[in-house]
């Protein structure tokens, strides 16, 4: 054998290696292929079902469209449905917040938002996007800002807790909706948001929770997989169940909410029940004892907690949107304040007056809800009957329409 026949055992092992390389890449390539025309058909599949993106026949949320039910809506969902309900040529009053506005103890025929349409009339179409244990700054008045491109002429109203907003993107259950809406750009922020939003956001990155949160959500931004899945969901069959759903896979829209006619029964055993009473008492003597302080006997806002609570009024909504945004704090039930010490009665009322006070010095407008309100206007602690929620439409009312006048509205 010559000296250019010649191949080293390891010239030999190398060129088989190669062989092997390229076989192993030919066998690789229809998968890669594969997953590139998957998620390019993502891609575009699901910004289609984000146009089309909507709950049919809405009212309010209910259990079986939240996310404690595995059903998470989509800032486009929310928007679709919007701009479904109300023509662009009308006032536009968004209600969010919490289960109080959500309309939790009336039916969906005794609805308050239905009250207060009726009592507005026309000129306006009012959309309830409350939805349980959110605060007015998160899921609602986070649709409240995306809406502003297609209403200019709108008006947010939502209930205030009196312990100011929560963190920026709201309670860990809505958190989602917050990134949705930021990744895909629906809302513009402001130089001091992006500032906040970038520290939140490398604080949660530190953690595996926020990791995966984020992590999805980048991805959706490209893929729109969650437009797609709700699309599917809502319309076709649920690939979630948990167990407070009846019927394992049933698409979610053949769920409708209709009335439960146990509604004064469920007011009388709260209205009897010692053990939520007790339980009532400790809150509210908790939330005064650990923010007012008692000063020639007189009830005052702890300055600290006052502070606290001023500052994170300013930390969601821009300047220029303040004007429209309604704050309400719903005084609790006359019959469980009737229970407590006088002091903490007044140290109470202290607490939802200076909220509001607070609330308007940073450019809001608020009020207190409830303080002629009756025992049997509420079917628990803080949620209203039928007859509560008129008595609140005709306060609310009241304030949009100042509202309309100043803004030029009408």
């Amino acid at each position: 054998m010559s000296a250019a026949e010649y191949r080293s055992p390891t010239h030999v092992s190398s060129v088989e290696r190669f062989h092997g390389l390229k076989v192993w890449i030919s066998g690789l390539m229809p998968i890669v292929l594969g997953l590139v025309v998957f998620l390019t058909s993502c891609a575009v599949f699901g910004r289609i079902a984000a146009h089309f993106e909507r709950f049919d026949h809405f009212s309010r949320f209910f259990v079986y469209i939240q996310p404690q039910t595995q059903y998470y809506p989509t800032i486009s969902e929310l928007v679709g449905t919007t701009l479904a309900l109300a023509p662009r040529d009308k006032i536009l009053v968004v209600i969010g917040g919490n289960s109080i506005f959500r309309g939790t103890g009336q039916n969906p025929d005794g609805l308050w938002s239905k009250a207060l349409q009726a009592d507005l009339g026309e000129e306006y179409t009012v959309v309830n996007l409350s939805i349980d244990q959110a605060g007015m700054e998160s899921f609602a008045g986070l649709a409240f800002r995306v809406l502003q491109v297609y209403y200019p002429r709108s008006i947010y109203v939502g209930t205030l807790d009196t312990r100011g907003f929560d963190a920026l993107d709201g309670l860990p259950i809505y958190r989602y909706l917050f990134w949705d809406a930021y990744y895909k750009g629906f809302f513009k922020t402001t130089p001091a948001e992006r500032l906040s939003i970038s520290a939140l956001r490398w604080r949660q990155l530190r953690t595996l929770d926020g990791l995966q949160l984020h992590s999805f959500a980048i991805l959706d931004s490209i893929f729109y997989f969650s437009a797609l899945k709700n699309l599917i969901s809502y319309r076709v069959i649920s690939p979630d169940w948990t167990v407070e759903i009846p019927w394992p896979f049933k698409r979610r829209d053949w769920y409708k909410e209709g009335n439960d006619p146990n509604l004064p029964l469920i007011q009388q055993r709260q209205a009897n029940d010692k053990a939520l009473a007790d339980l009532m008492t400790a809150r509210f003597t908790a939330a005064v004892t650990g923010s007012v302080t008692f000063s020639m006997g007189q009830a005052q806002l702890n300055p600290a907690v006052g502070d606290r609570v001023l500052a994170s009024f300013d930390s969601f909504f821009p300047s220029e949107l303040r004007q429209k945004i309604i704050g309400v704090v719903i005084a609790p039930n006359p019959l469980f304040v009737a229970k407590l010490a006088p002091e903490i009665r007044e140290g109470l009322a202290v607490i939802e007056t200076r909220t509001i006070e607070l609330f308007r010095k940073q450019g809001y407008r608020g009020f207190v809800a409830g303080m002629d309100y009756t025992p049997a206007d509420y079917v628990d602690q803080g949620h209203l009957m039928a007859s509560g929620g008129l008595k609140l439409a005709d306060q609310v009312a009241v304030q949009v329409r100042v509202v309309s006048r100043q803004q030029g509205f009408r």
